[in-house]
């Protein structure tokens, strides 16, 4: 994972988030400043 991922990551967490909820939020904010290097599970799929 990308290191300002994380860092955003852990920030989320140490604020008092629980841990899916901060790597949903870090993984939105990181894929929609870098779309040619998202984060998240596998391949992006498109619409059908």
């Amino acid at each position: 994972m990308p290191a300002g991922y994380e860092k955003m990551r852990d920030e989320f967490i140490q604020k008092g988030m629980k841990k899916k909820n901060a790597q949903k939020k870090a993984a939105r904010i990181w894929n929609s400043k870098h779309p040619d290097n998202p984060v998240g599970k596998g391949e992006r799929r498109g619409k059908k």
